[in-house]
């Protein structure tokens, strides 16, 4: 048999019974419903014990059809009626569960309103935990309802992204909608599974997310990481970038993430608005257009000059220059460049004017530029100029070892968001389901996919799959495909990308055919009527303008999607048809769904019901 373990924060407020039961004003302004208000200003405080009422933390440990093994009781900062509270609430767990292993670990945070602080510290409590709560015949719940809003978030954030592995619990003063009232010690309690809240962890704001991860630095690919290593690469550099205008070099190679951070630090310092991104590669083999491009030009200094114009370097002026691909630069363009970074200073090509520039310097290359300076193509004075701060960024292709900061702990956190990256850019609602995540990242683990074209090469493919998906969700079977591509491209070293367009025209014209998008639902294509076989329809429910914009596929995503509200009473049960498996798939996102083509499920309802049968 299987261990149960439970992870709760102490909310003092919450388990206060003076809270509960002396604040009366408290209750006169929250205590809205008037069973609960009522019972207890009724009652004489002096005759209400405190295991007579409902506390969250005790009730947690008292239920008769769910027992935990082990319980890990958190807390911070207990003085004078917070620590007394706390001992009573574990002294009543213990007495309630005698059998049951009770651990109360504080959390070292600088504040429970310090959203990096609280985050960091929750984040390194799972880390240390890690074996003992992702254990096979272990089920972890969590409670996220308790504590400051930012202790609530982090804990919500970590098992939403399998820090805490299993499920969410949430606690209840009452067993039904009939009994609203605090003297039910034990309550109810709902489990909720992590990959059910997708929407509601989507919902947290951005400043959130920002806050919790390092102030931004992780956005983009750089989330939420698995690896320890590459976790404390990411912390080091955010240090750095936080405390330093020097040069800093980023080396690895192509499609590792180098110009994503660079453009996270360039908003961390808050100079995005004044972020300059040259990749020396596209700038050509001609030295004086390279010198034109990075340090402008005079009226009349070339054919076509007819007017001054400000270079790279000026237009990065009190801001942050990135050069990507630098080991790219002439020579003689590498010793212009190095009496700029020194001097703060430089001179237009065929000028004598000097042009005062101060900016932030950040270079990146998948080159050694150690061997380039040996083979006597970069000057050394400017790799010691720029090396003053640097650091590698490993990528897919690079296999795990201790010790490493490799990449592919992290696939599964990187495909989600890619893929709302995705929904982002094209307004779209896609997700994984669960079997076809589950495979794709089996498949980007192994070390037998060599990922060539690392982080470039893996969002295609999660760009490809959701373009190709036929319904709300990217299947098993767009992965299959998926995976078929992309180890025939690595097998014969060409593309084959034709390949996928054929197969996509092919699967467009059995949508065609069919009137349906291939989607796994309990309604099969064949029940549906013959109305919803013709896609014309559509044109009077979303308007001329932007029925002609659709793509085939969106329109047979939404002829299911219509066809699936005929038959629901309500929103809810609509959601329900659509989840791959019969399962809830959220109300919210089939709302959002609607809003982006500016419909309502009321309104896609009737028009529905109005067609012909």
């Amino acid at each position: 048999m299987g261990k149960n373990i439970l992870i709760s924060y102490f909310g003092y407020e919450h388990d206060q019974l003076k809270h509960k039961i002396q604040d009366k004003e408290f209750l006169r302004r929250f205590g809205k419903n008037s069973k609960t208000q009522g019972y207890l200003l009724e009652m004489d405080p002096a005759d209400i014990k405190r295991t007579d009422i409902w506390r969250p933390s005790v009730a947690l440990a008292s239920y008769p059809n769910l027992q935990f093994d082990e319980y890990y009781l958190l807390f911070s900062g207990l003085k004078g009626d917070m620590r007394k509270t706390f001992n009573e609430v574990v002294e009543d767990i213990r007495a309630l569960r005698p059998n049951m292993a009770l651990h109360t670990e504080e959390m070292p945070f600088k504040s429970p309103w310090d959203m990096v602080s609280v985050f960091k510290t929750l984040y390194k409590f799972a880390e240390d935990h890690a074996s003992e709560f992702g254990a096979p015949d272990t089920t972890c719940y969590v409670n996220c309802n308790h504590g400051t809003m930012q202790i609530r978030e982090s804990l919500f954030m970590l098992s939403q992204e399998g820090k805490f592995p299993g499920k969410r619990i949430l606690p209840s003063p009452w067993n039904d909608n009939t009994r609203r009232d605090y003297h039910t010690p034990i309550g109810s309690f709902t489990e909720d599974d992590p990959s059910e809240f997708n929407e509601a962890y989507r919902q947290l704001s951005s400043a959130t997310k920002r806050r919790a991860k390092n102030n931004g630095l992780h956005e983009g690919i750089f989330i939420d990481q698995s690896n320890k290593e590459f976790q404390k690469l990411l912390d080091r550099i955010l240090f750095v970038a936080q405390r330093t205008k020097e040069p800093i070099l980023f080396t690895g190679p192509t499609g590792s993430g180098k110009s994503h951070l660079a453009r996270n630090i360039a908003r961390i310092k808050k100079l995005d608005k004044n972020f300059v991104h040259v990749n020396c590669a596209t700038l050509g083999g001609d030295p004086g257009l390279i010198k034109s491009e990075l340090f402008g030009h005079d009226e009349g200094d070339f054919t076509g000059a007819t007017r001054t114009c400000n270079g790279r370097l000026q237009q990065a002026n009190g801001g942050i220059l990135f050069l990507d691909e630098v080991a790219d630069l002439p020579k003689d363009v590498q010793a212009m460049l190095l009496t700029a970074i020194e001097t703060k200073k430089f001179r237009r090509p065929h000028s004598t004017e000097d042009i005062q520039c101060d900016f932030m310097l950040i270079c990146g290359t998948n080159k050694d530029l150690w061997a380039e300076v040996e083979a006597g193509r970069f000057r050394l004075d400017l790799l010691e100029r720029i090396n003053t701060w640097h650091f590698h960024l490993p990528g897919l292709a690079e296999k795990e070892r201790p010790g490493y900061a490799a990449r592919r702990k992290d696939i599964a956190l990187n495909c989600r968001q890619v893929l709302s990256e995705y929904n982002k850019k094209y307004s779209e609602h896609r997700e994984f389901a669960n079997d076809a995540l589950q495979r794709f990242v089996e498949y980007a683990e192994a070390d037998s996919t060599e990922w060539k074209g690392n982080f470039r090469e893996f969002n295609a493919m999660i760009f490809r799959m959701a373009t190709l998906a036929d319904g709300l969700h990217i299947t098993l079977h767009d992965v299959e495909r998926e995976i078929k591509y992309a180890e025939a491209e690595h097998k014969t070293g060409n593309p084959v990308n034709n390949a996928a367009a054929e197969t996509a025209q092919k699967d467009s014209q059995a949508i065609q055919e069919s009137g349906v998008a291939t989607v796994q639902s309990p309604v099969h294509a064949s029940s549906l009527p013959d109305a919803f076989c013709k896609f014309e329809f559509l044109r009077e429910l979303l308007g001329e303008e932007k029925f002609n914009k659709k793509r085939l596929d969106e329109l047979a995503q939404l002829a299911f999607v219509v066809s699936i509200c005929k038959e629901s009473k309500d929103q809810a049960a609509a959601s329900r048809s659509l989840r791959p498996g019969g399962g809830a798939v959220g109300s919210s996102q089939l709302s959002r769904y609607f809003k982006g083509l500016g419909l309502k499920f009321s309104a896609v309802k009737r028009f529905a019901e109005e067609l012909d049968p």
